[in-house]
């Protein structure tokens, strides 16, 4: 990402469903390939790895959530892993023009999207949520406590975190900055109120050590739903029936559960999203 390219489209349960231009325009006149493995005997994994804890680069190798959920899908279809590092713009042409046999980049299913590609089930349901400083719970982590006149929201730039808070929030100050965790700084320093993020960076954020002992915690009511999934081509039905068969397995083992527990500790199963 940018770590903002991330929220680039959600379904909002306040106003209705956010544009995604980005796919619709990288796409125009990219005819998809006939279905098939772009190299026989590999799963080629198209990813933008910079979205800790989903999927993010440590050194050399890809980690995270959905790193390790590519492993466990090769191993079952029995085939090798390839991971190909992309620019987030060119994520979804390089599906269709047969670069990448599937992408896992932290996608959330939108209309917009699902025109373009297929997505297989989803794995996880996030949304936007607020990080806040424990200090203020008292005031500010009641349903209502964001309608009041002139808090002040810290956003990232150009995420539908951002999107949300101008849509919903009228008589809000917006702030804005170039990353989760700078909004964090801002946030401990007393600039803002609230840091509107996805699920995933807030459940980060708020696990992370320095912020508990700076006194932020997270409100894990989602303000919006999203769920994310991995997506193949049109053409490709029998790769997303195979990966889904993969993933239902993955979840009656519990293993599905067993990686999202070790890449989010504090995660907190989000429920149909609720108004502000």
């Amino acid at each position: 990402m940018t770590a903002a390219r991330r929220y680039s489209a959600v379904t909002l349960p306040v106003v209705a469903a956010l544009g995604l231009a980005i796919g619709i325009a990288a796409c125009a006149g990219v005819s998809a390939p006939p279905p098939g493995p772009s190299r026989p005997g590999e799963l080629v994994v198209g990813t933008t790895p910079n979205y800790p804890p989903i999927i993010f680069k440590q050194g050399d190798e890809i980690q995270g959530v959905e790193a390790d959920i590519a492993r466990r899908l090769a191993q079952g279809l029995r085939l090798r892993l390839a991971f190909v590092e992309l620019p987030w713009a060119g994520l979804i042409p390089s599906l269709r023009n047969g670069s990448a046999d599937v992408l896992m980049a932290g996608l959330s299913v939108t209309p917009e999207r699902s025109a373009l590609v297929s997505f297989t089930q989803p794995y996880l349901q996030v949304g936007q949520m607020a990080l806040i400083r424990r200090q203020d719970a008292g005031r500010l982590a009641g349903q209502n406590a964001m309608l009041a006149p002139g808090r002040r929201f810290g956003v990232e730039q150009g995420s539908t975190g951002e999107q949300f808070v101008v849509t919903t929030f009228a008589t809000a100050r917006v702030v804005r900055y170039g990353s989760a965790d700078e909004g964090a700084r801002a946030l401990q320093a007393g600039d803002i109120d609230y840091l509107i993020h996805d699920a995933p960076t807030v459940w980060r954020l708020a696990g992370d050590p320095r912020h508990q002992q700076a006194g932020l915690m997270g409100l894990f009511t989602p303000l919006t739903d999203e769920p994310l999934a991995f997506a193949v081509r049109k053409a490709d039905e029998s790769l997303r029936g195979k990966l889904n068969a993969e993933l239902a397995l993955l979840r009656e083992r519990g293993e599905l559960s067993a990686i999202l527990a070790r890449w989010i500790p504090v995660r907190i199963e989000v429920t149909p999203a609720v108004r502000p």
